[in-house]
């Protein structure tokens, strides 16, 4: 795969630390290494040199490069280049087949992106990352893989966030992903920090590169042949080097020629090409220019100056190129860089035209894929200065890469529209500016940039001329407008949205496409359903129906189906809902459209819940979508809301365990998006909950991420904020939540079950003061207002849920037994409505606190200590199964008051026998016989009968009484190998 690696001094540590984590790579561990350091210093030499060590042993090597930013490298431009040449070293013939299949696979996926195929059938990045990140769990199944990615300072945006991506969510996978960095990039681009600044935080390993010692730099002078180097001369380019190994070689050079030595690298490096002859200098500015390693039949074909050999000769033989994959590069890109620099523009334009028009006459010599050589062409049409070209080729470009890298497809829109300030005539005869302004638009907001949108928007509605060819529909543009506003919190934002629906529909003409139509009429039909008009909204979305059936578009037909659904859950046409949700999934399946598919699945389920009132409904149908997104390599892209939705059904049910399984290990720290927001929230519930430790530090930077720009979602966090907040004793992250949720109660109802978050937040902020009825902290709010609050909110909220009983239902119980207990009142009438509520619905997690409220409200009473006891031990019993340590605590703090029986002295667990006492143990967390006999390594039959005698001993009727006993003796800590929220 590549040449012998030269001699390397002083980097032995750092060789040993990589061959060791190659040798070290297990199923369950990826590994993630950064080499870091100036130009010059070593970095891909030392990743060379590993490189050639990993080949001789098995594995699958892949390497790439990313190109210079002057260049602009093109979406997933290293992993292209890693999949052409990939060296496989695995057993079995079979197994090496296997192998270049997947990666066959995933390479044609790579290169549809560039296909002539509509938007809809191309990959988007989340996509190819999924089918990035599952091909490699699969291939290392086989044999471990190295992911080498060269110069990530120069990465492309798809590149980042794949590396990210991977980062995040790589998980049980012989991996290992190398990347080198450069410190001293002259202008550093801020999503480039941000990416460095994300792997460190998350724990990938940084191996830093300094500079050589004078004992090294002796050896390496020494290494290059021509005997022992003397040591004046050995210290003078030590100091004149500062010890990076590149400038050394160079000075040697220039040392052992009686040259004048340059004082910066960059005389050195143009001094050492001033050397070769004018035609190999043509040669080395000619390959500066393509900017890609090129073959010698691209170079023949752009060589003007006679044989060709002669000059290629010439400049290997100074060290100057390299071969490498079938083609020539330079051996250093500081070298390609020195010669940018120094070319005259005029001479540079002219170089990058001929480059442009032989890539374009002969575009066989190229191998790279439909986008990356397009992108290749408009980036020399640019730098050759032929702007109406540049633009054409521009617009080409970013129509190829908009759904797979929507950031670098905003970058070439851009600049076609800078470039069109430059003349006089749109010179893209197929569109016009106004529709490349709405496609950066659209490109803009999948980045995540909302306000560039919205104002390039405005830009294309200003720019429509009546009657120009290619123009896009007004009507169209406000649809966008109204989308971009769909969520924000600002404060007449949602007025604003409803008024750009309101004025699409009325710009619709007949001219518009079916599409458009459609597109409208869902948008503004389900805008008027959320605020109250639904008759009026039902009858926009029939129509689009109508339209959408006669277009015979299975997409457009699946795409009004699934905005039915939404609409007829708000109305509480529950099974209509689900109706609609199936028919659409049906249409999506037909034309293999995941992302719609997995929706139908969220909706069906939310649909299904609210029919119901049982969680289980719920699991079941987000199960089978979640299971649909794995088969369909989505399960942590388009999957990854239906994901976390069932992880929140599933910590209501109190699968705790399946919940964590469910969530990353890696979390970015700052997150980019509502559903990273949300996956933070949830790991530290869960964490805080667990008693797995949590920083408090962590409370007010979860804080900051509120509010987000969607009402439903800032609800739903909330209600799970305040009780984290509450668990970790933050008062005043506590008094600060408080507010925010009196303030979102003051506002009309969220639509599509934001209320019913809202009564739960409510209800937390209750559960927090009363847990501090006895004076652990003060309350900004009266609880007596807090509570007035949730039940009007509670009664406008429940109008949207046809089932007989629903899980808010006993939370608004549990807030008025909190209120009651915060005045000093003891009654289990609202704990046990609670509780028949939670037992119905399945929310096992809100039924064990519940029955805690419950015994602790009839130890007041003589007579039912006895009652009180069985209902702490069930409570236990459920708080063991889910692994939440700090509620077990609380029950067994509790059960020691409702002792079993006047007079009578119960065993305790210190009189049994060390292994009886860790049996117990085990059982008190909720451990199977089985699990215990795994854990312990002995049989179940010797568990069975350990777990026998305990409760003989104690005198324990069941597990959940014995458990309750162990937590009454013992300070419980959390789980050894737990994993604990980073901080």
């Amino acid at each position: 795969m590549r040449r012998k690696s030269s001699v390397m001094i002083g980097r032995d540590a750092c060789l040993k630390s990589l061959v060791h984590h190659y040798e070290h790579l297990d199923a369950d561990r990826p590994r993630f290494l950064l080499i870091r350091g100036e130009a010059g210093i070593g970095k891909s030499r030392l990743l060379g040199e590993f490189l050639d060590i990993a080949e001789r042993r098995e594995g699958i090597l892949l390497q790439g490069d990313c190109l210079s930013l002057r260049l602009f490298g093109g979406p997933f431009a290293p992993l292209i280049q890693a999949l052409r040449h990939p060296v496989v070293r695995s057993g079995t013939a079979h197994r090496r087949a296997r192998i270049a299949q997947d990666l066959r696979t995933l390479t044609e996926a790579l290169s549809s992106l560039g296909a002539p195929a509509p938007a809809a059938s191309r990959p988007s990045a989340a996509q190819i990352a999924e089918q990035v990140l599952s091909t490699l769990a699969r291939i290392s199944h086989d044999a471990p893989v190295v992911l080498a990615i060269e110069d990530i300072h120069w990465a492309d945006a798809a590149t980042r966030e794949l590396i990210q991506f991977l980062h995040h969510n790589l998980q049980r996978a012989r991996v290992l992903l190398v990347l080198t960095d450069r410190t001293d990039e002259p202008s550093p681009q801020p999503t480039h920090l941000h990416l460095v600044a994300e792997l460190v935080r998350a724990g990938a390993e940084i191996i830093e590169l300094e500079s050589l010692e004078a004992d090294d730099i002796r050896l390496l002078l020494a290494s290059r042949g021509g005997g022992e180097v003397a040591d004046d001369v050995a210290r003078e380019i030590h100091r004149r080097s500062g010890g990076n190994p590149l400038y050394c070689e160079f000075l040697q050079d220039a040392w052992s020629t009686g040259e004048v030595l340059p004082n910066t690298l960059k005389d050195l490096l143009l001094a050492r090409t001033s050397r070769v002859s004018a035609r190999a200098r043509t040669l080395l500015e000619l390959l500066a220019v393509v900017g890609h390693p090129a073959s010698e039949g691209m170079l023949a074909a752009l060589w003007e100056g006679g044989a060709l050999g002669p000059a290629l000769r010439e400049a290997v033989a100074a060290k100057l190129l390299a071969s490498r994959d079938g083609g020539y590069r330079f051996r250093h890109s500081l070298i390609s860089e020195a010669l940018l620099d120094e070319l005259l523009p005029g001479d540079l334009a002219r170089l990058h035209r001929r480059v442009a028009e032989t890539l374009t006459t002969r575009s066989a010599l190229a191998d790279d894929t439909g986008h990356l050589f397009a992108l290749r062409i408009a980036n020399h049409w640019y730098a050759a200065g032929e702007k109406a070209t540049a633009l054409r080729t521009a617009v080409h470009a970013a129509l190829l890469i908009d759904v797979s890298s929507p950031a670098d497809a905003l970058r070439l829109y851009e600049r076609a529209l800078n470039l069109s300030g430059h003349l006089r005539e749109w010179p893209v005869p197929s569109t016009c500016r106004a529709e490349v302004l709405r496609r950066a638009a659209e490109s803009a907001f999948s980045s995540g940039d909302v306000v560039k949108a919205r104002t390039l928007v405005h830009q294309a509605l200003g720019e429509i001329a009546a009657g120009r060819p290619g123009a896009p529909s007004r009507a169209l543009l406000y649809e966008h407008l109204g989308r971009y506003l769909e969520g924000s919190n600002g404060q007449d934002s949602g007025q604003e949205c409803r008024e750009c629906y309101e004025r699409a529909l009325s710009e619709l003409a007949a001219s518009d496409s079916p599409r458009t139509w459609a597109r409208v009429l869902c948008s503004c039909g389900l805008s008027r359903v959320t605020t109250g008009c639904a008759a009026d909204g039902m009858g926009l979305l029939s129509r689009a129906r109508t339209i959408a059936a006669r277009s015979e578009d299975p997409h457009l037909q699946a795409i009004v189906d699934m905005n039915l659904a939404e609409a007829t859950s708000c109305v509480r046409e529950l099974e209509t809902s689900i109706k609609y949700a199936r028919n659409a999934r049906d249409a999506a399946f037909r034309i293999d459209c995941a992302d719609v598919a997995l929706r139908t699945y969220f909706v069906e389920a939310r649909a299904a819940y609210l029919v119901s009132g049982r969680l289980a409904d719920s699991i079941r149908i987000r199960w089978e979508g979640l299971r649909f997104a794995d088969r369909h390599g989505q399960a942590y892209s388009g999957g990854t809301m239906l994901r976390l939705a069932l992880v929140e059904d599933l910590i209501e049910a109190g699968g705790w365990g399946e919940a964590a399984g469910l969530t990353l290990d890696r979390l970015p720290s700052n997150p980019k998006s509502i559903l990273e927001t949300e996956e933070h929230l949830v790991s530290c519930f869960l964490a805080a909950h667990r008693g797995h430790p949590v920083a408090r530090e962590r409370v007010p930077e979860l804080q900051r991420l509120l509010p987000v720009d969607n009402l439903v979602h800032e609800t739903y966090f909330l209600s799970l904020l305040v009780p984290v907040a509450s668990a970790l004793g933050h008062q005043q992250a506590l008094e600060e939540l408080s507010d925010r949720v009196l303030e979102l109660a003051a506002h009309p109802l969220p639509s599509l079950g934001g209320g019913l978050f809202l009564v739960h937040a409510l209800a937390a902020v209750i559960e927090a003061h009363g847990d501090r009825a006895d004076g652990e902290g003060g309350c900004g709010h009266g609880v007596p207002r807090l509570l007035d609050v949730a039940e009007e909110t509670y009664a406008r909220a429940r109008t949207s849920v046809a089932a007989e009983v629903e899980l808010t239902d006993g939370v608004i119980e549990v807030a008025r037994a909190q209120a009651e207990r915060h005045r000093g009142v003891h009654r289990a009438e609202h704990w046990s409505r609670a509780c028949e509520v939670f037992r119905r619905t399945g929310a096992r997690a809100r039924l064990a606190p519940a029955l805690l409220g419950q015994g602790r409200a009839l130890l007041t009473q003589h007579a039912e200590h006895r009652r009180a006891h069985r209902l702490l031990e069930a409570a236990h019993g459920l708080a063991a199964k889910m692994g939440a340590e700090p509620l077990c605590r609380r029950i067994a703090n509790v059960a020691e008051h409702a002792a079993p029986g006047q007079g009578e002295t119960a065993p305790h667990p210190a009189d049994l026998t060390p292994r009886q006492a860790e049996v117990l143990r085990l059982i008190a967390h909720g451990r199977t016989d089985r699990e215990i006999a795994e854990e312990l390594t002995i049989s179940t039959r010797t568990a069975n009968s350990h777990v026998a005698h305990i409760l003989e001993r104690l005198g324990a009727r069941n597990r959940s009484e014995a458990a309750l006993r162990y937590h009454q003796t013992h300070q419980a800590a959390p789980e050894p190998g737990t994993r604990a929220v980073d901080a």
